[in-house]
């Protein structure tokens, strides 16, 4: 992809910016979203009443929480239920499908209802508005499918143009559900349906190597990393010979090589998670797989920059293990020899790079 374009997040335009993007769009895709939004809803229509009826023959209050996705966001929000949830609620999360196994294996979770999109989650409120809802998306959020734009005023003032003024993501979602800040990070809570071993023998010479995992694209050009200096990383990393690296995400940067591969996406999300738990480092711009390796508490070298209009914001809630390179500008200004003099000088207690 190329490095003067990248598809900017659409949560990030106006109503009337994102009409004139959705005009653009074939009418094949736009066809497509209704269907998908049309189908779905049938399907909630049925599936919404069922869960409330199971709720209620357990004895239990139905509390139906809703942030659809993206992966950051519902990572960062778990702390949020620990301020929300009572020890009577059955926990129905509405989450759009491709995030829904995020949530699968949530204790605190007790139904993910697959949404379309944001739009039909509001759709759905409706139709149930006497049961306890929290609503945790940020104020004047527009729905990625439609354009719709979420309205959900809190006392604490968080809306779209400020919410990172309120601390990071996971302070944000804890502001918005209960008016103050959980105390803990995030957990991600994984399956085991995933044999890591072999597939780490599968794709390397020698899968015993410490593993370094990166993320370096974005959606937004002003989280997204330079191919050119993420080519410079990949070199320094290969030249060293001792380390297997496998890049996420849908736009790889670095070229592959004996000891540097892509996930790529034909692995499901919680294979990609649980490739994340095995590293022993997470090198990587602001991401869903940054929040990840923060909530399994990988040690980290986040690159950040200047993003909307926020000029020094913090997206977790950093460990003692974590470093941040940050650039005044945006991140893809950041350059490579500034990620290495700190992969050189972190202390061997956090992390051997020797």
């Amino acid at each position: 992809m190329s490095e003067n374009y990248r598809q900017e997040d659409p949560s990030s335009l106006t109503f009337l910016q994102y009409i004139q993007r959705a005009a653009r769009l074939p009418v094949r895709d736009l066809a497509g979203r209704v269907m998908c939004l049309g189908k779905s809803s049938l399907r909630n229509f049925v599936m919404l009443p069922r869960a409330l009826h199971i709720a209620k023959t357990l004895g239990k209050r139905p509390h139906l929480v809703i942030l659809p996705g993206r992966i950051g966001d519902i990572v960062a929000a778990d702390p949020a239920l620990d301020l929300i949830r009572k020890e009577n609620d059955f926990t129905i999360w509405l989450c759009q499908e491709s995030y829904a196994n995020l949530l699968k294996f949530h204790p605190d979770i007790d139904l993910v209802l697959p949404v379309s999109s944001l739009t039909e989650a509001l759709i759905l409120r409706r139709l149930a508005p006497n049961q306890k809802w929290s609503n945790l998306a940020i104020d004047g959020w527009l729905c990625n499918k439609f354009g719709i734009k979420c309205r959900n005023p809190n006392a604490q003032g968080v809306d779209f143009t400020n919410y990172y003024s309120h601390g990071t993501l996971s302070d944000v979602f804890s502001l918005i559900a209960a008016g103050r800040i959980a105390s803990r990070y995030p957990r991600v809570y994984l399956g085991d349906d995933f044999d890591i071993d072999a597939w780490l023998a599968a794709v390397f010479k020698s899968s015993s190597r410490p593993l370094i995992v990166v993320h370096l694209s974005s959606d937004e050009h002003a989280r997204t990393w330079s191919e050119k200096e993420a080519v410079h990383l990949r070199n320094w990393l290969s030249e060293r010979e001792r380390f297997n690296v496998i890049e996420l995400g849908k736009s790889p940067l670095m070229p592959i090589g004996t000891y540097i591969v892509r996930a790529g996406t034909e692995l499901p999300l919680t294979a990609q998670m649980e490739i994340i738990r095995h590293a022993v480092l997470f090198i990587g711009v602001d991401s869903g797989f940054a929040h990840v390796a923060n909530a399994l508490a990988i040690p980290s070298v986040l690159l950040l920059g200047r993003y909307r209009n926020f000029d020094s914001y913090l997206p977790v809630r950093l460990r003692k293990t974590d470093i941040v390179v940050r650039s005044a500008a945006q991140a893809f200004t950041i350059e490579a020899r500034q990620v290495i003099d700190v992969l050189e000088s972190y202390e061997s207690a956090h992390f051997d790079m020797g």
